[in-house]
């Protein structure tokens, strides 16, 4: 398991930061380092979002960060969420090494970027059981399905008792998905989750639950 709290989280946006907040302080007792981009949606191209984060990537590359994990939806893009991950680390291990003094190899091992397919909301959905819990929010016929690639905010609010604010109930939904059940029906979800349970510091038994 890495050490979560060398780790800093770039995010999408404040409904992130207050659902991955919520869910590890209050299963893990571990409090993230967590910062929102400055850009995204399906018009924004990869540079222009690499750009967006620099001054968040040369911030931890010059802290006491040993990962740096971005985390930027898909959207709609053609790209797949594993291509899509994998160009944008490209561009951020190129355009660093062209202005700084790091080395292609520390980047390689720091930065890390994943990808949701198509939105965060569809990492919600990937266990509509546990979300249903949630019984004043989520109805009781939701089914279960593989919902990477099709639209999870679209599928969510049909889910939803109510309307769907990203805010207020994403941190609630969040906090009530189960991490093995998600992991089966999301693959964009279960590559994070590999992430985090990478045998890097298994000695960091504050977050060795997060994985069965």
């Amino acid at each position: 398991m890495i050490d979560l709290s060398s780790c800093i989280f770039i995010v999408d946006g404040q409904s992130e930061i207050q659902a991955f907040r919520a869910k590890f302080e209050k299963e893990y007792g571990i409090s993230l380092n967590l910062r929102t981009g400055g850009c995204n949606g399906k018009d924004v191209n990869l540079e222009g979002y690499v750009n967006s984060i620099y001054g968040i990537l040369i911030m931890a590359l010059s802290g006491p960060f040993r990962y740096i994990a971005c985390i930027m939806d898909r959207e709609s893009r053609a790209l797949s969420s594993n291509e899509l991950s994998m160009q944008i680390k490209t561009i951020i291990v190129n355009k660093i090494r062209e202005t700084t003094h790091y080395s292609e190899d520390e980047l390689v091992n720091k930065v890390h970027v994943f990808s949701p397919d198509k939105c965060f909301e569809n990492w919600l959905i990937a266990d509509v059981t546990g979300i249903k819990t949630k019984a004043e929010l989520i109805r009781q016929n939701a089914i279960q399905e593989n919902y990477d690639g099709k639209s999870g905010l679209g599928l969510l609010k049909s889910m939803m008792l109510c309307k769907y604010k990203k805010t207020l109930h994403a941190p609630i939904l969040f906090k009530a998905v189960e991490f093995p059940r998600a992991r089966m029906h999301s693959a964009s979800f279960c590559f994070f989750l590999e992430f985090l349970n990478s045998p890097t510091n298994p000695q960091n038994d504050a977050a060795s639950v997060l994985l069965p």
